[in-house]
């Protein structure tokens, strides 16, 4: 049998304490369990009475493993085998630097939400970013919805628990803001002549970097002017590649996601510049990459935006971006030109069209301006003091 008793608690407010017996008759233990509310308590008494009659409740034993010893086992190391190399990294940093040292010993079964909410505390008083936090806070999240389905613990203590937000104001997040149609040629006449057209192709496609720099001669068409996504480019940093993989020091794989297959239009403008490029640095084989370092071997994409994009913006007098506002920028063009949220999702590869619209499509100044204009047109037409209508 199982009961709920309340107490006391160190703070003075209650608590709520289920007990129940399990093991063999005869090595039956008494076991117990704490919790803030009464509605929690009689939540996980129902569920472990159902769990008593049915079998599938777990012993202390199995409920004891550790959040390290948990991550090094079978049950997660099967998971991470399924995932992108990309993922697999973010998800070993995150563990290794913002998991373990803080939870590493805890029982799976002894955490609770307010143990996360408490983590996620201690990261933020550690120096953290709120986006950093966010990241590692999805990684743990996944850690324990493995643990349920591997049937260790019950439910997903992290499922409900809320990321903590940015504090920076949105008028200085400028990392990704859309540049404008002067300091996108400005940039592209900045860029050093071998990746002119890199920077041009990202500015007025909105591929992921990582997928122009998986474009091979066969997924551009110069007589249709369409670019072919295939495949992107991932860096090597493990040991789940190919020998020709470890040798180029980064392989081509299929994008995550089916939206992401998908063929983006070239404008004509960029034909002379792609046509230049394409016969001064790009093999004549139909799986030569388009865009590679001096050496000819794939792009360090990293490398490339310390070495070669952060240089171009400061020659072109622009603030620091990260590379990925070339693609925010297509995307506000899209929005700015009419584009309807759905092609424009299309063309991006996105999955939803709300992604679309709250990740990246971004508000230009003179947009702002466009708006008062045109709210100032219908105010004047708007009856006056002198001019309303008496009310009869």
């Amino acid at each position: 049998m199982a009961s709920i008793g309340k107490r006391p608690g160190p703070d003075g407010k209650p608590r709520y304490d289920v007990r129940w017996r399990e093991g063999n008759i005869g090595a039956e233990r008494q076991r117990s369990r704490s919790f803030r509310t009464k509605a929690d308590a009689e939540r996980f008494l129902v569920n472990l009475a159902k769990a008593l009659q049915d079998g599938t409740w777990k012993p202390a034993a199995t409920r004891a493993t550790s959040v390290a010893d948990f991550i090094a086992g079978d049950h997660w190391r099967s998971h991470v085998a399924t995932l992108a190399p990309s993922t697999r990294r973010i998800y070993a940093t995150n563990i290794e630097l913002r998991v373990l040292p803080y939870l590493g010993i805890v029982p799976l079964g002894r955490i609770g939400r307010g143990d996360v909410k408490a983590w996620l505390t201690k990261l933020g008083a550690d120096g953290h970013g709120a986006g950093v936090i966010a990241q590692t806070l999805r990684t743990f999240r996944t850690v324990l919805a493995v643990a349920v389905d591997a049937e260790i613990i019950e439910a997903n203590p992290a499922s409900r628990v809320a990321a903590p937000k940015a504090t920076v104001p949105p008028a200085e997040r400028t990392e990704r803001r859309a540049l404008s149609a002067a300091e996108t040629a400005d940039l592209i006449e900045a860029t050093p002549a071998r990746y002119r057209a890199l920077v041009a192709v990202a500015a007025y496609t909105g591929l992921r970097i990582s997928e122009v720099a998986g474009l091979r001669r066969a997924d551009v068409d110069m007589l249709r002017l369409d670019v072919h996504v295939r495949q992107q480019l991932a860096r090597y940093h493990g040991r789940h590649f190919s020998d020709e993989d470890r040798r180029l020091g980064a392989h081509l794989r299929q994008p995550k996601t089916s939206a992401a297959v998908r063929t983006v239009p070239l404008p004509p403008a960029l034909r002379p510049m792609l046509d230049e490029h394409m016969s001064t640095y790009v093999g004549a084989d139909a799986n030569a990459l388009v865009f590679t370092s001096p050496s000819g071997k794939p792009l360090a994409v990293n490398n490339w935006g310390r070495r070669v994009f952060t240089p171009s913006l400061r020659t072109a007098g622009l603030e620091h971006l990260v590379p990925h506002a070339l693609r925010a920028t297509f995307t506000t063009n899209l929005v700015a030109s009419g584009v309807d949220v759905r092609t424009a999702q299309q063309l991006l590869g996105h999955g939803s069209p709300t992604v679309t619209l709250s990740a990246y499509a971004r508000v230009r100044p003179e947009a702002i301006e466009d708006a008062r204009a045109k709210l100032d047109v219908l105010a004047s037409v708007a009856p006056t003091p002198k001019n309303r209508p008496r009310a009869l």
